[in-house]
């Protein structure tokens, strides 16, 4: 039976199952020191004097700060065309956001730990904190780096077609402005990392809760003076990510650094509160949005500014992230003539990075918001004008003009299929039938289109003696279910049952090097770098079986596990069969090298899923308490190898959309302290407060060997703005913040009636 495109079940999910998994925490290694890190309480002051000693009076093993270890620079975001600004592992001279390191402590316990970090005293001179990216921009600012004289870190623009000529010509122009929250990735594990440094042969292993073990061995290879080969680096089970794992922080360096120094392994796990306020956050967009229109709905003409607020330090894609945003502005809409600029602004707050969907889900709330707005003033149903602006399937591969060339898709069938199974033109009836009653209620629409695939993944695979399958994958699964779609794939391709086939990944000690996991790759780069390292094994495996049969190449078919000549079935090999022969060199043919093993690099193309989202709402005009009733999601990944892991993800990524609608708010004081540094100030949606989500896909395949598009930042690209545009809808008045709280949607309503 062919498994791929069935709901098989995840085939390492029995160790979570049964409490045996194991995180970085987890881990025990004999002489192990812990460490924590000391972290500034200023958002912006200079450091006058740093006191330890109280520290080693309530148990600290060593104390360091910047005058007492080679205080190396953080590999910060190389753009081209930004101000180059730097990091150190702790802060030397002043400090730029609350929670930057000051000093490490190191002791024999967590508690021995936390206790003498208390005791470190640092005198502060506070400095007046930039906290808003626009007044950050003004003349005398305060400036968070002054070696730059500025705090802009970036600006960028483009523009296609002629755009002042298709608004002056316009019949509507519709203008907003609308921003896009800060929030927290909040992973279900913190931060952690074990370091141990080997003096016999200078080298580091580090157990690390990361996305991409590979780049951070690069980084700390360096950073040490060292090869990489002296540095092994292990993401065991690993508690989510969702982008804020792909930097490199401090404390990356830190642990390996001071388990060489005290020749000790080194652990440090990060405290809730400090995920919060030091490990990178998410979104914080402006946009300036207009759209030159039609009286029938038809967008004629496009400008964008989006101002990015990425915090003290550029951390990874900072500069990209706004940039994907500009260039994904015009999603699934056919517009000749846009202009977007991008604007990244230093302030004196934790570093953005990417958060799932790194530019899309902003550029894809950015032009829905502004489509259901210019639907609201032009009378036209939501579903309609969309469908009139649609690129039309025999476009493609269509260029947007503005850097992207999408390579497949079929908006209208993807949108058709969410009003078919929604029941839309019912819910509009019965929509104004509870309004007449009173009752708020909303219909938001979203359709959306993004890019994913964007770097290369290679795969290690071998058959063993036995006829057992090793895959080494370098993506970095972590929840997503990746291990059970590659064994599929190869299951499938050499007829190899998933009982028998075992897959790694996460190690740099057993493959080659990966990009791990970001960008909804895993399946579309990673699996194809699968397929192709297994094709490439049945190649051999065919050779070696025709020499065995003494027929042709051409005269074999592979078919259920087992190699057979066409017109004589009854001579056949199997898998098991040939791989004994294939590590025997006195059976093999004189041009085959022995053994069954293939390493591939699948460099990919671009791919580009979409898909269409529906909310329903209803508000309490009394609290402004909105009740999220139903979202149904139609999305297109391609061709899908397991099912059950698409809606794992899609109802997964629905639950941090839903939370950045209506929940999730990181809310700094005027002094720039976060007032929002846990989970009784930072609400996050529990299983309480999700809807009833039905799901659906269409296919339209990608031009690559599965077919397959990425689907793991699906739904936080494409629903956010669907239950904003309820609420929108519901209230019947313009909304330009997010989250939707009860009292943001009070204030809305009241605002109008006084």
């Amino acid at each position: 039976m062919m498994l791929v495109g069935k709901a098989v079940k995840r085939i390492n999910d029995r160790r979570f199952l049964q409490g045996s998994a194991q995180y970085v925490a987890d881990i025990r290694l004999p002489g192990m020191l812990y460490m924590h890190v000391v972290r500034s309480r200023y958002a912006h002051a200079r450091i006058r004097s740093i006191d330890v000693n109280k520290a080693y009076k309530h148990g600290a093993r060593a104390v360091y700060t910047y005058d007492d270890i080679d205080n190396v620079e953080i590999d910060l975001e190389p753009a081209e065309g930004a101000n180059l600004v730097h990091q150190r592992v702790l802060a030397t001279g002043k400090t730029r956001y609350v929670g930057e390191p000051v000093a490490v402590v190191v002791s024999d316990s967590l508690t021995n730990c936390l206790d003498a970090a208390e005791q470190v005293e640092v005198v502060y001179d506070p400095l007046p904190a930039v906290l808003d990216p626009f007044k950050a921009m003004d003349p005398g600012s305060p400036l968070v780096h002054e070696e730059i004289g500025t705090n802009v870190y970036f600006t960028w623009s483009k523009q296609v077609g002629n755009v002042e000529e298709s608004f002056s010509k316009a019949d509507v122009i519709v203008q907003t402005q609308m921003w896009i929250q800060r929030v927290a990735p909040s992973p279900m594990e913190p931060r952690c990392t074990v370091a141990n440094y080997n003096p016999s042969n200078n080298s580091f292993t580090l157990y690390a809760s990361s996305q991409n073990p590979h780049r951070l061995r690069s980084f700390v290879a360096k950073k040490l003076g060292v090869s990489e080969n002296a540095v092994r680096v292990i993401a065991p089970d690993v508690g989510g990510g969702f982008g804020s794992k792909l930097s490199i922080y401090p404390e990356d360096i830190l642990a390996p650094m001071l388990s060489k120094k005290l020749q000790k392994p080194i652990a440090w796990v990060e405290t809730r509160m400090e995920n919060f306020y030091a490990t990178a956050h998410g979104r914080d967009m402006h946009g300036k949005i207009e759209l030159a229109l039609s009286r029938q709905g038809k967008i004629k003409g496009l400008k964008a500014e989006i101002t990015a607020d990425i915090g003290a330090y550029p951390y990874g894609f900072a500069k990209a992230m706004p940039l994907t945003a500009c260039r994904m502005i015009t999603g699934c809409y056919k517009i000749n003539n846009a202009s977007v600029k991008a604007v990244g602004v230093f302030t004196n707050k934790t570093p953005i990075a990417p958060y799932r969907g790194a530019g899309r889900p902003e550029a894809a709330y950015f032009i829905e918001r502004a489509v259901e707005k210019a639907a609201a003033r032009l009378g036209i149903d939501p579903a309609d004008i969309r469908r009139i602006n649609f690129i039309k399937p025999d476009e493609f591969p269509y260029d947007n003009g503005l850097g992207m060339v999408y390579d497949t898709g079929d908006y209208g069938k993807a949108l058709d299929r969410l009003l078919t199974i929604s029941n839309y033109k019912h819910l509009r009836e019965k929509q104004t039938e509870l309004r007449q009653k009173g009752v708020l209620v909303g219909i938001g629409l979203s359709t959306y289109v993004e890019v994913s695939n964007f770097l290369p993944q290679p795969a290690y695979v071998r058959i063993e003696r036995d006829g057992s399958l090793f895959i080494y994958s370098g993506t970095s699964p972590h929840g997503q279910g990746g291990e059970t779609a590659f064994a599929q794939i190869a299951s499938d391709t050499l007829g190899i049952p998933l009982d028998k086939i075992t897959v790694a990944h996460s190690d740099t000690s057993l493959g080659p090097p990966g990009n791990g996991t970001a960008g909804s790759w895993t399946l579309a780069s990673g699996g194809n770098a699968v397929l192709a390292a297994c094709r490439r094994i049945r190649e051999k495996m065919m050779r070696i079986a025709a020499h065995m049969l003494e027929c042709r190449i051409e005269d074999l078919e592979f078919v259920d596990g087992v190699f057979r000549v066409r017109d004589d079935s009854g001579r056949r090999l199997s898998v098991e069969h040939i791989a004994r022969a294939a590590y025997d060199i006195n059976g093999l043919p004189e041009d085959v090298e022995p053994g069954l093993e293939a390493v591939t690099h699948y460099v990919p193309e671009l791919t580009f899923p979409f898909g269409a989202h529906l909310a329903i709402v209803e508000v309490d005009a009394e609290t402004g308490q909105v009740f999220l009733r139903k979202v149904v999601m139609v999305n297109d990944c391609g061709e899908v190898v397991n099912p059950m892991l698409v809606d794992g993800q899609v109802v997964g990524g629905a639950a941090q959309a839903i939370g950045q609608a209506l929940f999730e708010s990181l809310e700094y004081d005027a002094n720039g302290t976060l007032l929002t540094a846990s989970f009784a100030d930072y609400l996050i949606p529990t299983a309480a407060e999700m809807p009833d989500i039905l799901t659906d896909r269409t296919v339209t395949p990608a031009p690559n060997p599965l077919g397959a598009k990425g689907v793991g930042e699906a739904s936080t690209i494409g629903l956010a703005q669907a239950v904003v545009n309820a609420v929108e809808d519901a209230l019947g008045r313009s909304v330009e913040k997010t989250p939707l709280t009860p009292y943001m949607v009070w204030s809305i309503l009241h605002a109008f009636e006084k």
